[in-house]
């Protein structure tokens, strides 16, 4: 806007701004390209807002022609509850947004109860639907965990203002609650396989 009010390029020539367009559409063109080539890597080239306006599931298979009960099954979300191979891949800088979104795809949003809390005073910790913690272990080793939600925290407020508000999880203790959570409670709709009875996800 400046330079345009100041008049040093109110005056372009019409086939500068031609060349201008043109390489401001490349550039253009080349980062949605690198953008969509991440997201298929991730397996994340569509997401489930694409398929609910065209009516589909994730398998493009239109939800109305199918009974209420096959609607439900295909909106069941599957939980491998068993750290994958790609889960173990190693982990520099500041991590790996592939690897990061995979892992938002398994894991955020499922709930567990911690087993160390008293009977009656349990409550449901919920993985962050849109962040991990990306943490650092033994030798300098970082990998990906969870961020777990109580009841009362809200994403308006800093974590550091809310810090009984939160917990970072790891995988190696929260999977076997997430298992025992949703298989006595098999209404919320996570279905979860046991290593074995079920192919992996994102092997090479």
């Amino acid at each position: 806007m400046k330079t345009v009010m100041s008049g040093k390029r109110s005056n372009i020539r019409s086939d500068a701004a031609k060349k201008q367009a043109a390489i401001a559409g490349i550039h253009t063109q080349e980062n949605n390209q690198q953008d969509r080539a991440l997201k298929a890597k991730a397996g994340l080239l569509w997401d489930d807002n694409d398929f609910l306006t065209l009516k589909m599931d994730a398998l493009c298979l239109p939800l109305d022609v199918a009974p209420a009960e096959e609607v439900e099954r295909r909106k069941t979300r599957v939980f491998r509850a068993w750290i994958e191979n790609w889960e173990k891949a190693k982990l520099k800088g500041n991590g790996d947004p592939v690897i990061e979104q995979r892992f938002k795809t398994k894991y955020c949003g499922l709930s567990w109860v911690d087993p160390d809390q008293p009977r009656r005073k349990k409550q449901v910790l919920t993985a962050h639907p849109d962040f991990v913690s990306l943490e650092k272990g033994d030798r300098g080793k970082k990998s990906y965990e969870l961020l777990a939600c109580l009841p009362g925290y809200d994403d308006n407020v800093a974590n550091e203002d809310q810090m009984d508000k939160w917990e970072v999880w790891y995988r190696e203790t929260t999977i076997d609650c997430i298992k025992d959570y949703y298989k006595k409670n098999k209404h919320l709709g996570v279905v979860v396989y046991e290593k074995g009875s079920i192919d992996s996800d994102h092997e090479e």
